[in-house]
């Protein structure tokens, strides 16, 4: 490009993958994001000039990215069955393969009383209230900072969750144990008909390969299922 010369959107994505070495996908994600466009509208202007405060602050992004930090955390969404999500470090980015878990239960849940444990986002609760015949729907999570995330997220979608912290089932009754009685305890245990989780699944030893959008980024909480990944 000469000296002077104003540079287009397909220049600027251009350059995002030679000199910032970002993937196409992950720079035209950015490029909605701080332009407002859709990518067909930012098709349409391909070889207009960018304006000089998108071009400013998507090479900003390009530069976060560079440095291995994933789009969802540089935007603070994620798509997942259709609904918008916010997501911080404090949660797990939410994936596709999570989707196909996700419709399985929609299919099964009409009238049932439905638990999400290990929340984290929300993106598994929220989905199968919205989309789905529950009766109701509760979930949990360890971290306090993922049940924020996850209650702002249900509360944007509209979805009717009951949310609370703790470590599995204890949030739903099992820690009484110690303090009442067997009957006591029986009648303050939560019941439900469908349990859905995605813990924390990975060995601990196995961590520090992963990729550096994972390994540096993601919280290691929603990650580390310690010795065995269990």
């Amino acid at each position: 490009m000469m000296q002077g010369e104003e540079k287009t959107w397909h220049q600027a994505l251009k350059e995002a993958q030679e000199a910032y070495e970002v993937e196409q996908s992950d720079a035209m994600l950015l490029l909605e994001y701080v332009s407002g466009y859709s990518r067909s509208e930012i098709h349409l202007r391909y070889n207009e000039p960018i304006p000089g405060d998108t071009e400013e602050r998507f090479e900003e992004l390009l530069e976060f990215r560079r440095q291995h930090i994933p789009v969802q955390y540089i935007t603070g969404q994620q798509n997942f069955m259709g609904f918008e999500l916010g997501v911080t470090p404090d949660v797990l980015i939410p994936r596709p393969e999570t989707e196909l878990l996700t419709e399985r239960v929609i299919h099964a849940c009409e009238g049932k009383d439905v638990l999400d444990l290990c929340t984290g986002s929300g993106c598994i609760a929220i989905a199968v209230k919205c989309l789905g015949k529950a009766k109701s729907v509760a979930a949990s999570d360890i971290s306090e900072k993922a049940l924020a995330v996850a209650g702002k997220n249900a509360k944007t979608h509209g979805a009717e969750i009951e949310l609370r912290q703790g470590d599995l089932f204890d949030a739903w009754g099992s820690c009484c144990e110690r303090t009442l009685s067997d009957a006591e305890n029986e009648q303050s245990k939560r019941k439900f008909d469908i349990i859905v989780s995605n813990p924390p699944y990975i060995p601990t030893a196995e961590i520090a390969g992963l990729m550096p959008e994972v390994r540096e980024y993601e919280p290691h909480l929603a990650l580390d299922g310690t010795e065995d990944g269990l």
